[in-house]
């Protein structure tokens, strides 16, 4: 377990965001929660997390243009995010978008926190 390393979670269903954070928390991560793409860009301003974990079906703003966003963002370019969906073209589109990885729903946890550490450990690697 990894307390210091902080998983921002961005889905438009509250629930969703919330069984993610439940799972992840239980793996000694902090989460940052959003409901929002401009509730996730906020949070991500105002502390950088160390990986992102987005849904890519959301009103307004979708995960694929957030993730285009959080990639041209200086604070954070580097920051691995990892796109959800139950759409499998997930993988191309997020691939374009400049996102580290992808999760097909339904996922189980395992798969989860085994992307969510490889990201950790690109991460790491990459800001070093």
């Amino acid at each position: 377990m990894d307390t210091e390393k902080n998983v921002l979670v961005v889905d438009d269903d509250p629930c969703i965001v919330e069984l993610l954070a439940a799972m992840l928390t239980l793996e000694g991560y902090q989460i940052s929660k959003a409901t929002s793409a401009e509730q996730a860009l906020e949070l991500a301003y105002h502390r950088v997390p160390d990986v992102i974990v987005l849904d890519w079906m959301m009103p307004e703003t979708d995960g694929i243009e957030l993730c285009r966003i959080f990639k041209k963002r200086v604070e954070t370019s580097l920051v691995p995010v990892i796109v959800i969906s139950a759409n499998d073209r997930v993988r191309s589109a997020s691939r374009e978008a400049g996102a580290d990885g992808w999760l097909l729903k339904p996922f189980d946890l395992d798969d989860l926190l085994t992307t969510v550490r490889k990201s950790l450990v690109k991460s790491t690697t990459a800001r070093a």
